[in-house]
C-alpha cells in the first residue's frame, strides 16, 4: 500500500522597514523541509518533492550561504524532512525511503561528501531530528515510532511505543527531559507528549482549537508551541510544563506558521498561504512577537539561527538569509500621545500613543507596546491605542524589538472614569473572581443590556445580549490571565477586571 506523506501545516507596532532578508540562490527548485548550521559557514538544507518523484537532496554552503552545493545523499525515491549538523563534518538527515517506505536516517561523518544509510521499516517515515548532546539523538516519524541512539548514531533503539499517532516535532531539553508533538495523522498535530527518562513517553496536552507547526522548550516549565487555530497563524507559550497555554501573537495573520528556531531568547517561526507570508521574530523568549519580513517567495518549512545569520528554506528551492551584523540599531525612543495630547478625560476615552524610533534610518523600528505603572488605570492595545479604565496617572512604554532594550516612556493622565461607581457597582457582582473560568454574572435589575469581554491588548473575545438577571460566562478555552468585563447601559459603562487562573 502507497502512503503519502504529506504536510498541511501550510503586538507590536508594525513598520515598513523589515530587517534585511536576502534570497540565495540555491541552485535547485526542490523543496526544502529543514536546515541546520554547524558554525557561520558551513550549513545544510535538507529536502527533496513529498510526492517521492525522484530522491532528496541536501543543499551544502561553506561560505556562510553565499553559495551552495546540491548534494544527492540517497539515489532511490525518498524525500528529506529534517536536517541537523552536529559539527561541519557530522549531519543528519531524516525522512521517507519510499521505494519501501521505511523510515530513513541518513549520517555523514565527513560534511556531506559521503552518507551511511539507515532503514527503518516499522514506520513510513521520519520528520525530525535532534541531538541535545553529541552522543545522544532522537528521531521521531509515523507509527508512534520514537527512535533513540546513545553512540552518536551508530544504532538506534525504539522507545516507548504510542500506537498509531504521528510525531512530527521535537524539542528535547537535555538527554532524558523532552517533549514530542504528533496528531492522529500529519496533518493534526494537536497532541503534546512529555518524557522525563528518555525513554518513556506521556500525554500531558491534547488540544482541540490549535494544529502544532513548531515547537521549543526551554526547561521542564517554559515553551513556545507556533502553528494554527481558527485558520490564522497562532503562537502560544507555557510557563508551567504545558498544562496552560497563553496566546502571545494577537494580530490575525492567514496563514500556518510551520517552523520554530530559538538561539537563546531570540526567536524565529514563519509560514506562508497564497500571497500572505511572513517571518516573526521574538527577542524575549517568546513573550512577545513581531512580523520582520513578509515577502517570501515560497512556503517556509525551515528556519535556523546560528550566532548573528538566520536561514529560511521552503519549497522551490527558497532560501533566504538575515545578517544581524549589518543592522542598525534604535538608539532614542521618544513616546508621546497623539496630537501631544497627554491625558484622557471621557468615560471609557481612547488615546493614539506615538512612538518616534530613532535614527530614522534604523533597520527594525517594531516596538512592544506595555504599561510600566499604573496598569489598573488603562490598557494598551498592539497598536498603541491606550483605553482607559480607572481614574489615575498611568505610564506608557515603547520597547524597541531590534534586542538594543531602548524603549521610551510617558504618563498620562486618566479622569471622568467610572461615574457613579459606588450606584453601579450595587446593580451587579461577578464571582467567583478570580476563576478557572467560569463566571457569573447577577444584575439587580434590567439595568445593563450588553456584555463585552476583552483581553489585555483591548481584543473583543465575547459580545452578547444580556436577557436574564443571572448570566453565566465561559472562559475555559482562555488562557490563564487578566480580562475584562464591559457591562453596557443606556447612559453608561462600567468595566471591571477578571482573572483566570
Amino acid at each position: 500500500m502507497k502512503f503519502i506523506i504529506l504536510f498541511s501545516l501550510t503586538f507590536t507596532l508594525s513598520c515598513t522597514i523589515f530587517a534585511q532578508w536576502t534570497q540565495q540562490n540555491s541552485n535547485t527548485n526542490q523543496d526544502f523541509w529543514g536546515v541546520s548550521f554547524a558554525n557561520e559557514d558551513t550549513g545544510f538544507a535538507g529536502g527533496g518533492p513529498w510526492q517521492f518523484t525522484s530522491s532528496c537532496v541536501v543543499a551544502r554552503t561553506n561560505n556562510g550561504g553565499e553559495e551552495w552545493e546540491i548534494i544527492q545523499p540517497f539515489s532511490s525515491a525518498s524525500c528529506i524532512f529534517g536536517i541537523t549538523a552536529l559539527n561541519e563534518d557530522t549531519v543528519f538527515a531524516v525522512g521517507c525511503n519510499a521505494a519501501s517506505y521505511y523510515g530513513l536516517i541518513l549520517k555523514s561523518i565527513d560534511g556531506g561528501d559521503n552518507w551511511t544509510v539507515t532503514n527503518k521499516s516499522n514506520t513510513y517515515g521520519f520528520y525530525c531530528v535532534e541531538f541535545p548532546i553529541n552522543e545522544v539523538g532522537f528521531t521521531c516519524g509515523w507509527n508512534g515510532r520514537i527512535y533513540k541512539t546513545i553512540n552518536c548514531g551508530d544504532t538506534w533503539t525504539l522507545t516507548s511505543g504510542t500506537g498509531s499517532l504521528v510525531f512530527r516535532r521535537m524539542s528535547m531539553v537535555n538527554e532524558n527531559l523532552g517533549f514530542a508533538a504528533c496528531g492522529n495523522d500529519h496533518a493534526s498535530t494537536n497532541k503534546i507528549y512529555k518524557t522525563n527518562d528518555g525513554q518513556n513517553w506521556l500525554q500531558i496536552k491534547n488540544f482541540n482549537d490549535f494544529i502544532i507547526g513548531g515547537m521549543h522548550f526551554f526547561d521542564e516549565n517554559t515553551g513556545i508551541i507556533v502553528g494554527t487555530s481558527a485558520s490564522k497563524a497562532a503562537i502560544r507559550r507555557t510557563t508551567d510544563g504545558g498544562e496552560n497555554w497563553e496566546d502571545v501573537l494577537s494580530d490575525n495573520y492567514n496563514f500556518v506558521l510551520e517552523n520554530l528556531h530559538f538561539e537563546g531568547q531570540n526567536g524565529w517561526t514563519a509560514g506562508k498561504y497564497g500571497s500572505a507570508n511572513g517571518i516573526f521574530r521574538t527577542n524575549n523568549g517568546g513573550q512577545t512577537w513581531y512580523q520582520d519580513f513578509d515577502e517570501l517567495t515560497g512556503t517556509p518549512y525551515g528556519i535556523f539561527q546560528y550566532d548573528n545569520v538566520i536561514f529560511a528554506v521552503g519549497t522551490g528551492g527558497m532560501i533566504f538569509k538575515n545578517n544581524l551584523t549589518n543592522m542598525l540599531y534604535v538608539e532614542q525612543i521618544n513616546v508621546s500621545g497623539e496630537n501631544d495630547i497627554n491625558s484622557i478625560t471621557v468615560q471609557d476615552g481612547t488615546l493614539q500613543i506615538i512612538a518616534e524610533v530613532l535614527p530614522e534610518e534604523a533597520t527594525d523600528k517594531n516596538v512592544t507596546w506595555t504599561i510600566s505603572e499604573g496598569s489598573d488605570y488603562g490598557h494598551i492595545n498592539s497598536e498603541g491605542i491606550l483605553t482607559a479604565t480607572n481614574n489615575g496617572t498611568l505610564r506608557v512604554r515603547a520597547t524597541a524589538n531590534d534586542g538594543s532594550e531602548v524603549f521610551g516612556e510617558t504618563d498620562i493622565e486618566i479622569s471622568n472614569q467610572n461615574i457613579g461607581v459606588e450606584n453601579i457597582k450595587n446593580k451587579f457582582s461577578i464571582c467567583p473572581n478570580p476563576s478557572t473560568g467560569i463566571f457569573i454574572i447577577k444584575t439587580n435589575e434590567n439595568y445593563f443590556s450588553e456584555i463585552e469581554i476583552t483581553d489585555i491588548t483591548g481584543k473583543i473575545i465575547k459580545q452578547f445580549q444580556i436577557s436574564e438577571r443571572e448570566t453565566i460566562i465561559d472562559l475555559k478555552d482562555r488562557a490563564v490571565g487578566v480580562y475584562f468585563i464591559r457591562l453596557k447601559s443606556k447612559n453608561s459603562i462600567f468595566t471591571e477586571k477578571i482573572i483566570i487562573e
